[in-house]
């Protein structure tokens, strides 16, 4: 009898339950309908109130290293290289065997073509300096010797999976190889040089890195052999002018840095919003933009976090791909903390790769008629 009981009440118990089921919703159930009923959604569609190009002075201890110089109309870039190779002391005999000294470096990179001659001269640097902290403020007439150690042109391709060769002095490297300070070269572009060229630097991250490449033969060695000397430090330098540029046209631009700040006013969304998405729309002007062959065409939009005239920028970011005449960004977070009524400083536009390509984004700013457009959609919370 026990176990017929026991058998009989899965059976009741989910007869109890299917019935519950089926009866309309209680009191709290129709309170949880009403609500929902109150969350809607909007969309609100602004375009930039203002927008301003800035220019940034950053040290440039990227993974590529630029020699070269690269004119279009008005507008050029001059790109300087400063290397320094670890040495270490060596006696007289390893010195008098010394046969030849050369630099082998990796290209990566070019603008505005492929192929070119890359002219430029090497110069000894007379003064310690530092990759995380060198720019072209630092760089003096009096931070390096005047008179070249080495002047070259090269047939460059950096489409050529082999790397460029060079001799470099070999009475400097001597002097270093004896004990004699060690502050490195610099690589300097020639009044001719009209490309700049990209190479792979000494960064920890990367791979053919530069080198010096010793060949000796002792006086007990049947055949010459090498010592290679690996990057301590390396750094590349711009400077120029990006001027030239109607007054509804704003640059970005990699190497020699330009940056846009660009501001929307959202005060109109109210405080109790919920972002679902915000599509920041920019529109190129392909006339007055850059590319190389190398280029990923890429902006990256990041929160502004201070009014100042470089302004500091935070941690949220979102980057999209130009493609065709504009980029759609979706910058929802940053947005959604303009609405929180978070301090609203605008946002900044840089270039995705602005310390391993020159490339240049021109943009029409909220002087044109097609300024930037950010459409927002919420949902209004009750």
């Amino acid at each position: 009898m026990k176990r017929i009981i026991k058998n009989i009440f899965p059976i009741l118990l989910s007869m109890i339950l299917l019935s519950s089921c089926s009866k309309d919703p209680n009191s709290a159930g129709e309170d949880l309908l009403s609500n929902n009923e109150k969350f809607d959604s909007y969309t609100i569609n602004l375009n930039s109130v203002s927008s301003r190009g800035y220019d940034v002075t950053a040290s440039n201890n990227s993974s590529t290293l630029m020699i070269g110089k690269y004119q279009d109309g008005n507008n050029f870039i001059e790109a300087k290289t400063l290397i320094q190779f670890t040495t270490t002391a060596v006696d007289t005999v390893f010195l008098n065997s010394i046969i030849t000294t050369e630099i082998k470096m990796q290209p990566i990179y070019s603008m505005p073509d492929t192929s070119g001659v890359l002219s430029f001269s090497i110069h000894k640097m007379l003064k310690s300096w530092s990759d995380y902290t060198f720019t072209i403020d630092s760089l003096n007439s009096d931070s390096y010797q005047f008179n070249s150690v080495n002047d070259y042109e090269l047939n460059v391709n950096t489409k050529d999976t082999l790397a460029v060769k060079f001799n470099i002095n070999v009475d400097l490297v001597k002097e270093w190889l004896k004990g004699s300070e060690n502050y490195g070269i610099i690589l300097i572009p020639k009044l001719n040089s009209n490309m700049v060229f990209g190479f792979r630097s000494g960064d920890l991250f990367t791979y053919d890195s530069p080198e010096l490449i010793i060949t000796y033969q002792l006086p007990e060695d049947t055949s010459s052999k090498t010592l290679i000397l690996k990057v301590k430090q390396d750094a590349t330098v711009f400077s120029g002018s990006i001027v030239s540029f109607p007054k509804n046209i704003s640059v970005i631009q990699g190497g020699l840095l330009k940056r846009v700040l660009c501001n929307f006013y959202i005060d109109t969304i109210p405080k109790a919003s919920s972002i679902l998405q915000a599509n920041l729309t920019f529109y190129i002007d392909t006339n007055f933009s850059r590319f190389s062959p190398f280029s990923l065409r890429k902006i990256l939009v990041q929160e502004v976090i201070s009014e100042d005239s470089i302004p500091k920028l935070g941690s949220l970011s979102a980057d999209n791909t130009v493609s065709g005449d504009s980029v759609t960004i979706n910058i929802q977070q940053i947005v959604q903390k303009w609405v929180a009524r978070k301090p609203n400083y605008g946002i900044a536009l840089r270039a995705y790769n602005e310390f391993t390509e020159i490339d240049r984004i021109a943009i029409f700013n909220s002087y044109s008629s097609k300024p930037p457009r950010l459409e927002i959609k919420y949902l209004r919370l009750p």
